[in-house]
């Protein structure tokens, strides 16, 4: 019996409601209700009568809820009387991390992670490269060098073989989904555990910002249909992919989107971005094999989505529940750029994963 399963039980058996219980978890209420189902598939008996208006324990629910507390008191206490023991180092961790995870956050991150682990000593090891034809990489000329997610695949790919990098966490946002997913699909040893931030991998995924992708540019390609796709590379287009469905648009620094202005003002900018959108088509291809690759894989995942990504959906996040079931799912109130405004409860829930579902600590 996983001690995460029986922390889960518990709450919603106390608040006697899967939407109270999965709001003060900080998860989303389908990935709670799968939890409570595995637990029940374990122990081979119904737990939780689920009405539409209430939650009721069944017979073997209340037994188990009577020993519940005696159990995570004993683990609590076994957990503490080991600190005890604890007077020098315990281990140490190493951490990659490439600039998907917005090397800003590390420190944040770190703290959190210091504060729960203060036996184990923290080795960084930042790897921090810009794809090409983004940041402070070159920007070759489109006519000779291919901007293509297969391109780009290869390069990461290379670039990790010369650096010596292999099983690791990655962390898959935007489009370090399709050039993450294709590495691992190369190389599945590479995976110890997986955290996904609005990086899609599913047709439910996509929001009506992608129609004059999908339905013109990848259908026929022409001035004629990258022409409207220039908004989305104009100052407001930018400013509103980074503000658009978070709460509180003015805790997000115009640093941000004036960055990014600045890289989409040197030549061959805009023609990257275009050849970007037209082969992000071939994404959609592969779908089928990574969905297959992670119901052969289950690696322990963390699900953090903000469900007003201008981009992708809530029912994107959503959809990996068919196909993982060692997973968090957490819809968070943000939008595309989830690290702008929601760092430190991401913080707190990278943490709390890391901690429930890699090491083994509860």
């Amino acid at each position: 019996m996983e001690l995460h399963h029986l922390a889960y039980f518990m709450k919603v058996a106390r608040q006697k409601s899967f939407t109270r219980a999965a709001q003060l978890l900080h998860i989303a209420q389908p990935s709670l209700s799968q939890q409570i189902q595995q637990l029940e598939q374990e122990l081979g008996v119904t737990l939780i009568k689920r009405t539409k208006r209430s939650v009721q324990l069944t017979a073997a629910g209340e037994a188990l809820l009577r020993h519940a507390d005696h159990i995570t008191a004993a683990v609590e206490q076994a957990h503490h009387e080991m600190q005890e023991y604890a007077h020098t180092s315990r281990g140490s961790i190493v951490i990659g991390t490439l600039t998907s995870l917005n090397v800003l956050q590390l420190p944040t991150l770190l703290r959190q992670f210091r504060e729960q682990f203060p036996g184990i000593d923290i080795i960084l090891r930042l790897i921090a490269p810009d794809y090409p034809g983004f940041g402070n990489t070159d920007l070759p000329d489109p006519a000779s060098f291919a901007y293509t997610f297969d391109h780009l695949t290869a390069i990461t790919e290379q670039l990790l073989i010369d650096l010596g990098v292999s099983r690791a966490g990655w962390y898959l946002q935007d489009y370090g989904g399709p050039i993450g997913n294709r590495i691992l699909g190369r190389h599945p040893d590479w995976l110890e555990w997986l955290i996904i931030q609005n990086a899609n991998s599913y047709e439910e995924g996509f929001t009506g910002a992608w129609d004059g992708l999908r339905h013109a540019l990848w259908v026929n390609r022409s001035p004629e249909t990258e022409a409207p796709l220039e908004a989305f590379l104009a100052p407001d287009g930018v400013r509103t992919i980074y503000l658009h469905g978070h709460r509180d648009p003015k805790r997000i620094s115009p640093d941000a989107w004036n960055m990014d202005l600045n890289f989409l003002a040197r030549p061959y900018a805009h023609r990257v971005q275009l050849d970007l959108f037209y082969d992000y088509r071939t994404n959609l291809a592969l779908y089928p094999q990574w969905q297959a690759f992670l119901r052969a894989q289950q690696p322990a995942t963390l699900i953090l989505w903000g469900k007003g990504d201008i981009f992708f959906t809530p029912e994107g996040g959503i959809a990996y529940l068919r196909d993982l079931t060692n997973v968090d799912l957490h819809l968070l109130d943000s939008g595309h750029f989830v690290l702008e405004d929601q760092a430190e409860l991401a913080a707190d829930l990278i943490t709390r994963f890391y901690q429930q579902r890699v090491a083994g600590i509860r």
